[in-house]
């Protein structure tokens, strides 16, 4: 069995079944309808509901995994998450709780979370969700501060209601009436997206 892994960001998920909180004990997440999940030995969770338990595809594999880690630490994508960063500062909003709750829609590796929670004024917990369960494992090895579940975001997220202080979307899936129901009033919605390539003649128009 897995040891317990203390990563207080677990505390914003509920129970995908039945939606009541979760408790983490020996070496699980269980809620009172003794609905439980394992933690793997990386220490991130799969909560996906009964019958979509392993995708026959989503998310990355393992190549595109690695390469997507080569290219986000090469800092390609660092104005990213200091631009989100900054504008939450600037903002001079302060965490009710005392630390940023952070939910990270389409996690991946886990980068974003990580950088954004060493870039806050405050500290951050938060879980990351990702339905590929590869890219679940590897965040939760390289950022053991935060916590991890496979999850589909498609579905109705494994999130408390009005959990999350930020929820980011960066590149990843779009579910607006779940980014809703976790964010907290007055919360934070982060959210990147390809733009359609401009021309510099249509550059010119636009000026």
């Amino acid at each position: 069995m897995a040891p317990l892994p203390l990563r207080p960001g677990y505390r914003l998920l509920r129970c995908p079944i039945c939606r009541l909180d979760l408790i983490a004990a020996a070496g699980v997440l269980a809620c009172r309808n003794r609905h439980s999940f394992d933690f793997a030995r990386a220490g991130h969770v799969n909560l996906l509901r009964p019958g979509r338990r392993f995708p026959s595809a989503g998310g990355d594999n393992s190549e595109q995994l690695k390469h997507r880690e080569s290219f986000l630490w090469a800092g390609h994508f660092e104005p990213v998450t200091t631009t989100i960063a900054a504008r939450v500062q600037r903002s001079g909003a302060a965490p009710a709780a005392g630390c940023w709750r952070v939910v990270d829609a389409g996690s991946g590796t886990g980068y974003h979370l990580g950088r954004i929670a060493a870039i806050l004024d405050s500290p951050v917990i938060g879980p990351g969700l990702d339905i590929a369960q590869r890219a679940a494992h590897r965040a939760a090895r390289r950022w053991p501060q935060h916590a991890f579940a496979v999850a589909d975001l498609w579905d109705e997220w494994p999130v408390k209601d009005a959990a999350a202080d930020l929820v980011l979307s960066i590149f990843a899936p779009k579910n607006f009436a779940e980014t809703a129901r976790a964010l907290t009033p007055g919360g934070w919605f982060a959210m990147v997206y390809p733009a359609p390539v401009i021309s510099p003649s249509s550059m010119s128009s636009l000026v």
